[in-house]
């Protein structure tokens, strides 16, 4: 039989190596957060900065100007516009989502000291995307989908100084913007592939609000690209 001092002795090396590889694996992980949205669809409403860039502008003299006057190429331009839209989607899973959204340009931007009005007259879109929770209160995300859109352009007539055959002299003209050089409605075609990435912040219970970067449209013909940065309130349901 075991004496009380050996028994002491066992108890205090049990408790010591407790205590020893407790330490070692270190405190317990805390419940990773999950996400539990399977079957709920949401609305969202949304503003949008929307990033022109590869823009070719080609201005002609009208007619009547001075014969030696030719076209004018400026390449790359960029703009910027602002606009609004509205969103329907539905979590496919915990993980996936399917959405639909409209939106319509708000605030155009004017290039080459005025001669040319650009602004995305509305755009459709359709996603999938799938989604991760990084903590409780925060899902970042991923959506890749096609987009329809169309411009909304205004040309001005502009006045333009050129040197002549000796500097400093020349000659003052008006141009227009190319309706030939240049595609008529700024786009070249109508339809993209898009991409978004994004983060959704819980603000009060089913309220969220979300941040997305991603690219809006590629525009074959044309070689224009557009990115957005969109900031969202979305309510699910």
């Amino acid at each position: 039989m075991p004496t009380t001092n050996t028994l002491r002795i066992i108890a205090l090396l049990t408790a010591l190596f407790t205590s020893v590889t407790t330490f070692a694996r270190g405190p317990a992980a805390p419940t990773d957060p999950v996400l539990d949205r399977e079957g709920r669809d949401y609305l969202a409403i949304g503003t949008h900065f929307n990033q022109f860039k590869s823009i070719l502008l080609v201005l002609e003299p009208v007619p009547g100007s001075d014969d030696s006057a030719s076209s004018i190429f400026e390449f790359p331009l960029t703009a910027q516009t602002y606009g609004a839209s509205l969103t329907y989607g539905t979590h496919i899973t915990d993980n996936f989502f399917t959405e639909l959204r409209y939106g319509q340009g708000v605030i155009s931007d004017t290039l080459s000291a005025g001669a040319l009005e650009v602004n995305i007259n509305e755009w459709f879109n359709w996603y999938i995307g799938g989604a991760y929770a990084v903590t409780d209160y925060a899902t970042a995300y991923a959506k890749y989908g096609l987009t329809f859109y169309n411009a909304d352009i205004t040309r001005y007539e502009t006045e333009r100084f050129q040197l002549g055959e000796v500097p400093p002299f020349g000659s003052t003209d008006t141009y227009l913007p190319s309706t030939t050089q240049m595609e008529e409605e700024l786009f070249g075609d109508n339809f993209s592939s898009s991409w978004l990435v994004g983060i959704d912040f819980g603000i009060y219970k089913d309220i969220y609000w979300s941040f997305e970067y991603g690219r809006l449209l590629n525009d074959n013909t044309s070689g224009i690209k557009v990115y957005q940065f969109n900031s969202l309130l979305k309510y699910e349901f």
